[in-house]
């Protein structure tokens, strides 16, 4: 059930995202690391910018400091 509220959460903040900058491009539950399975909930590039993953979470799963360590040994320069 909290993944399925999370899923609701994560298209709603891509609707508010795709009305903030017209330039984003936004995409759900894509792989864009090389040699890695790792999916962010929502990953935004912009031409010219470094691309923004994003993670949501709802209260009570997953800590903050624990998904922060989880994520920054897989990111580094591993993008497609």
């Amino acid at each position: 059930m909290a993944k399925q509220h999370e899923n609701t959460i994560t298209t709603k903040l891509v609707d508010i995202l795709n009305r903030m900058r017209s330039t984003w491009t936004l995409e759900e539950q894509t792989r864009p690391f090389k040699n890695n399975q790792k999916c962010p909930d929502i990953f935004v590039t912009e031409l010219g910018r470094e691309p923004v993953a994003i993670e949501v979470k709802l209260d009570g799963q997953n800590t903050q400091d624990a998904r922060k360590r989880q994520w920054r040994g897989s990111m580094g320069s591993k993008f497609i």
